[in-house]
């Protein structure tokens, strides 16, 4: 079978993305597949941009590479001639229609636009990417921190080392199906800041460096049952899960 010239190419596309998605995972434990219960014993619904996150990105990416091409292409400036070539003023000047010697009316010269500088053109053009891909950054590294849902197992799950004991599973909204990420429970502690009670922190201890997570609790379910976004904390730490409750000063 002859390979078509574009599959190299798209080959190329599919790995860069999995290398940049890769650079924004957070540190923690190996994403690994998981078999676990239905109804898990935590899920919630994410904010409709990180579950319409690709459509999104699409759309902007190509609004923003239609904006680049006009800042290169199109972004142009008056130009104003020299005044040795302008005519001199009359004190009629300021009427609505000059008259020539000749009793007939001047038409006025038609504008002529030119293109700026090409340094102006690739700098506006650069700013509008670089902004888009800070931006870009930005909300995916979040996507990759939004815990959507979580389950405590038995036994650790392959990829956690030689931890024994019950572990915890979670998704973010970065991870499909049943891919997430386990660690054992004894690194895992849920934190709930104390200025409001509907922002709950999940950290997990990976090798001595605590990463934080953020856990949905809009549309919040604890074992198949709806509960209210200030009861999650309180809900997940009667399950098993290490809590603390984060001062007001604290970051």
């Amino acid at each position: 079978m002859t390979l078509s010239p574009g599959r190299p190419g798209l080959r190329y596309i599919t790995q860069a993305f999995a290398r940049l998605r890769r650079l924004l995972q957070p540190p923690g434990a190996v994403v690994s597949k998981v078999e676990i219960p239905h109804p898990p014993l935590f899920e919630s619904e994410p904010p409709t941009g990180f579950r319409y996150a690709i459509p999104l990105a699409i759309s902007l990416g190509t609004f923003i590479i239609g904006a680049c091409d006009l800042a290169v292409t199109r972004w142009a400036r008056l130009e104003e001639k020299p005044s040795s070539e302008r005519p001199a003023e009359s004190p009629s000047s300021n009427s609505p229609t000059n008259i020539t010697s000749t009793g007939s009316p001047t038409e006025p010269e038609e504008p002529i636009w030119v293109l700026r500088p090409l340094w102006q053109r690739a700098a506006l053009a650069s700013t509008y990417m670089a902004v888009s891909l800070a931006f870009g950054v930005m909300f995916f590294g979040s996507r990759a921190r939004y815990v959507r849902r979580l389950h405590i197992i038995s036994a650790p799950s392959q990829g956690t080392g030689s931890a024994k004991g019950r572990s915890l599973f979670f998704q973010t909204c970065d991870n499909s199906g049943m891919y997430g990420r386990v660690v054992p429970l004894r690194r895992c502690k849920m934190k709930l800041v104390a200025t409001d009670w509907t922002r709950v922190l999940l950290e997990v201890n990976h090798d001595g460096n605590p990463t934080l997570f953020r856990v949905g609790t809009a549309g919040a379910k604890i074992n198949g049952k709806e509960t209210l976004p200030s009861q999650v904390f309180a809900e997940l730490v009667k399950c098993g899960v290490l809590g603390e409750v984060r001062d007001k000063g604290r970051r």
